[in-house]
């Protein structure tokens, strides 16, 4: 029977849900982003009441398997599926029992899941498929392929002498369903410009959904999904995990952590670029509002710095950047003028990075992480130490747990300045090629302009947070989605810009059309 704090989780859950999703038809009316909403917000609830629903993990696991095989036969542009259900269930993993020797096949989850229901058919479908005659193989980059797929290998073989075959296999299986399919399905399965702003709407559609909850949970004080993991028998999982910053409570939504959360809306501020132009004026304020506020909501000082970063950034894609920067400098002011004149200046001023006095000492722990891993590095600069967590008990915390939020020192201390290398040429290589074409297409191809910029955006965002976060739950596979859509557009960039309707971005309708410029 549900437990009564579960209930009431699930109850609230699907009433803010249910509240959001008639808000949001009116809110995406007459943009791209519609058609990506409507298509799957069935699949998003289905989703959520088998997880609250069903108390065994791998009856829910078996039961949002086969909930993902259907609409993933239905929906005629899977990706976006895959993107939008990123969310829709909390990252909760437990391993799948082995036989014999092997004590457990793999850890699974629902990303994992999503891959093997999703990205695994398509990648069947893509193999088996025949191809017709003289047909060649996509003309996009290569270095970010070749990249990837080195940087897989050479993590194995640095594991390899301090691991049992069956431990590889096991590594092996969740490098390939974590990184590898997903970034080959992507930049083969999509096709067209139509297919790649689909998979990028998913993204933001998702962030926009889950912005009210956010906001519910933040002033609320209650992580509606921190009740999945007891329910799902696995104890002390850190989804129940209550983090307050000035006694405010750092809301998570379903992503596991404020920071994860934190670093999906950036890369969705990034993504705005592209489709902002399809909002009427007042629908794009809000629009902004519910995404600045949820970002508030994580009180999160590293995600609200990439934020205004993106946002600074946006400005050279809007052809009007004067008036853009105009817009921010003012909407900035006045927020802030706001919060000084209210009883609650003083915890704004404290939240405020640099120079917040709340909280200080995760500063001083990042400073500490950097220059432990300047001292690692110099030891064994090369191929790093994959047992380096050992040598770290001083980073150790109060909650017994080091925590390495920077993913850059970790990957060096771990895996040397070669692994390091290889990870930053597989993204700085998709990301370099999509600034190319961006900036190729600035003139003669104002779509492919504003969607490159929108996903290089997101992905630079993405990058900079990873100074601050870790390497973990939803945080690379948006970053692998972001670089495998620059590759795909890289691709498409090369063949006639389209002149038909269908594949063109469209733009607001009606009276207020001629109005609907709002920080462009």
């Amino acid at each position: 029977m549900l437990s009564s704090p579960h209930l009431r989780a699930l109850i609230v859950l699907i009433v803010l849900a249910m509240t959001t999703m008639l808000v949001m038809r009116w809110l995406l009316k007459g943009t791209e982003l519609y058609e990506s909403f409507e298509r799957r917000r069935t699949v998003w609830l289905a989703a959520t009441l088998i997880s609250f629903g069903i108390p065994s993990f791998y009856l829910a696991m078996v039961m949002l398997g086969a909930l993902y095989l259907w609409a993933q036969r239905r929906d005629p542009q899977p990706i976006g599926l895959y993107l939008m259900c990123l969310l829709a269930v909390p990252p909760i993993s437990r391993d799948l029992e082995g036989f014999g020797p092997i004590n457990a096949l793999f850890s699974i989850n629902n990303f994992r899941l999503l891959s093997l229901t999703i990205l695994l058919p398509l990648a069947w479908r893509l193999f088996t498929t025949p191809k017709p005659k003289g047909a060649q193989p996509p003309a996009g980059p290569r270095l970010p392929d070749i990249a990837v797929v080195m940087y897989v290998v050479y993590l194995l073989l640095l594991y390899f002498p301090h691991e049992s075959i069956t431990q590889i296999m096991r590594r092996g299986l969740h490098m390939s369903l974590d990184l590898l399919l997903p970034y080959f399905v992507v930049t083969r399965w999509l096709k067209t410009r139509a297919d790649v702003k689909d998979a990028l709407a998913a993204l933001l559609v998702t962030a926009i959904f889950l912005a009210p909850i956010s906001l519910f949970e933040h002033f609320k004080g209650w992580l509606l999904w921190g009740t999945a993991a007891e329910w799902w028998g696995v104890p002390n999982h850190f989804l129940s995990l209550y983090v307050f910053r000035d006694a405010s409570l750092r809301a998570t939504v379903s992503s596991g952590h404020p920071l994860v959360w934190g670093h999906y809306l950036v890369v969705c501020f990034g993504l705005l670029t592209l489709f902002r132009v399809q909002f009427k004026r007042f629908r794009l304020v809000v629009v902004w509002a519910l995404l600045s506020l949820a970002m508030y909501s994580t009180v999160s000082r590293s995600p609200w710095l990439a934020a205004a970063l993106v946002v600074l950034l946006m400005g050279l894609f809007t052809g009007r950047a004067i008036r853009f920067y105009a817009l921010v400098t003012t909407t900035a002011a006045i927020g802030s003028a706001a919060a000084l004149a209210s009883p609650w200046s003083e915890k704004f001023i404290n939240l405020l990075p640099f120079i917040g006095k709340t909280d200080s000492e995760t500063i001083d722990y990042r400073e500490q992480i950097l220059e432990t891993a300047i001292m690692m590095v110099q030891q064994k600069p090369l191929f790093g130490d994959v047992h380096v967590l050992e040598n770290l008990e001083h980073l150790r915390q109060g909650q017994g747990i080091i925590d390495l939020v920077n993913v850059y020192a970790e990957m060096a201390m771990t895996f040397g300045l070669i692994g390091l290398g290889l990870f930053l040429t597989f993204l700085l290589s998709a990301l370099g090629h999509g600034l190319a074409l961006c900036w190729r297409s600035r003139k003669k191809d104002r779509e492919m302009f504003l969607m490159t910029g929108a996903a290089s955006l997101g992905l630079i965002g993405s990058m900079v947070l990873l100074v601050a976060i870790s390497n973990y739950l939803s945080v690379p596979l948006v970053y692998t989605a972001l670089a495998a859509t620059l590759v795909v557009m890289v691709r498409l960039g090369k063949q006639p810009v389209p002149t038909t309707a269908t594949d063109m971005p469209l733009k607001p309708s009606g009276p207020s059309a001629s109005r609907a410029v709002v920080m462009r």
